[in-house]
């Protein structure tokens, strides 16, 4: 198993951000995650645009990106192809930004797969 890699964070680009509404958009991502899991592909895409549009109002560009990377797999399943591509080059530039190395190769990897 690949050690976890965290993103470089500096005291300028750490926000405090209200912790409840945060894991309420976490949560929102993993029910899209789970749909997506399950083969239903539209409710995950559905889930997973809606969560990020929440992550980006709420500043969270991490959380944002990771429900991109859902949304993207989601699309590409659904034959999206141009949404797909749009939706993977929003989370590869992301996770690029932020230095989230680990996240950004396992959704490479997840992508290749």
């Amino acid at each position: 198993m690949a050690a976890l890699r965290f993103p470089r964070w500096t005291s300028t680009t750490c926000v405090k951000l209200p912790l409840v509404a945060v894991l309420a958009v976490e949560a929102a991502r993993l029910r899209a995650l789970l749909e997506f899991g399950r083969g239903n592909a539209d409710a995950a895409l559905r889930k997973a645009l809606a969560a990020r549009s929440e992550a980006r109002d709420l500043g969270s560009a991490l959380l944002e990106a990771e429900c991109a990377t859902v949304a993207a797999r989601a699309a590409r399943e659904l034959g999206r192809d141009e949404e797909a591509d749009r939706l993977r080059e929003e989370a590869v530039a992301g996770l690029t930004r932020l230095g989230a190395e680990g996240l950004l190769e396992r959704f490479r990897n997840d992508w290749g797969a």
